[in-house]
């Protein structure tokens, strides 16, 4: 659904030649670049290229804030699933490094060890499986 956050809807693409340097922008930019409010601009754009532009939303996911705080909560479990609705794509696989690499070490909201308890053990705690069966000592 839409989160009516006009700062995370960017024009990805516009098509005419006089608003190729709105490429990038959010509504919310444009808003404010215009004076108008953030519906009136979205509008107006989509009405003054014919409905021909494109547009990106980022959701919670180009808010680094909100995704920061949804990965360190301790009621959040880490993996992968879109129910097999995009098992013909490779999508996802590059996620637990993105995860290690960017959030841990870089943005370090969480420690190494709290980081490969949330990939390993609350996924697998999810299952039903605990620490003597994932240990061979079932």
């Amino acid at each position: 659904t839409f989160s009516r956050r006009w700062d995370l809807l960017f024009i990805a693409k516009p098509e005419l030649e006089r608003n190729q340097g709105l490429a990038g922008k959010s509504i919310a930019d444009l808003a404010a670049e215009t004076g108008k409010n953030v519906l009136d601009a979205f509008l107006d754009m989509v009405v003054e290229e014919k409905l021909e532009t494109g547009f990106e939303i980022n959701q919670t996911n180009g808010d680094e804030k909100a995704v920061a705080q949804i990965l360190s909560s301790p009621y959040t479990v880490i993996g992968l699933s879109d129910a097999g609705a995009h098992v013909v794509f490779d999508a996802g696989y590059g996620f637990c490094t993105r995860f290690l690499g960017f959030w841990v070490r870089d943005k370090q909201i969480m420690s190494l060890e709290d980081a490969v308890r949330k990939l390993t053990f609350h996924s697998a705690t999810v299952f039903g499986l605990h620490a003597g069966a994932c240990c061979g000592r079932a």
